[in-house]
């Protein structure tokens, strides 16, 4: 079934209950013009919120909708007590949990958060501004202090690369959530320079 024929569908029913629906990210301006032909409210999902999609999850939905992998990404930043991190909205939606504490709208491996590529360590190339505007964030390290939160962003054709200490065996976890606090305003001083 295409997507429009399921929206058709759904608000097709003849039940006054229904004053809203949330769209799945990217189809607002496809269903629009039938949502207020019938007189319901549209939504998209990524502009629902953290919360909408914790009540989502809760209802065993949250897997359907394209920007839950962005949401879930805030959620777990939000247990750790960091803010949310800022990405630009037209990337919200292409946000995919790969693995425990790692996202990303492009498939890599984890090792790829390692700020700098080596061959020889195993740590593989990170796709670059040339392929296109992607994101991947995560936690990466090994042994007893080489753990850290690693951000890469590639947008309108520049990269912000950032890192920050994270769980590592000797640091207090007062002075990691500063220290990645500030480097989540580092990102969004970056993409206010982006425009």
């Amino acid at each position: 079934m295409e997507y429009m024929e399921l929206v058709r569908s759904e608000l097709a029913a003849d039940d006054e209950a229904v004053v809203g629906f949330l769209v799945a990210d990217g189809f607002l301006d496809d269903v629009q013009p039938y949502a207020d032909e019938v007189g319901v409210n549209l939504q998209t999902v990524a502009a629902t919120g953290f919360y909408e999609f914790r009540f989502l999850g809760r209802v065993g939905h949250a897997d359907r909708f394209p920007s839950g992998g962005f949401w879930d990404m805030q959620e777990t930043l939000r247990k750790a007590g960091l803010p949310e991190l800022p990405l630009p909205p037209t990337l919200r939606s292409e946000v995919r949990r790969l693995d425990d504490w790692f996202w990303a709208t492009v498939d890599m491996p984890r090792g790829a958060l390692y700020p700098i590529a080596n061959e020889r360590a195993g740590i593989p190339e990170r796709p670059s501004s040339d392929d296109g505007p992607w994101f991947a964030f995560g936690h990466v390290g090994r042994g007893a202090q080489a753990w850290f939160l690693a951000c890469h962003l590639a947008y309108d054709g520049e990269e912000v690369h950032r890192s920050s200490p994270w769980a590592r065996m000797y640091s207090s976890e007062e002075s990691e959530v500063e220290r990645a606090i500030a480097m989540f305003d580092e990102i969004r001083r970056a993409l206010t320079d982006l425009g």
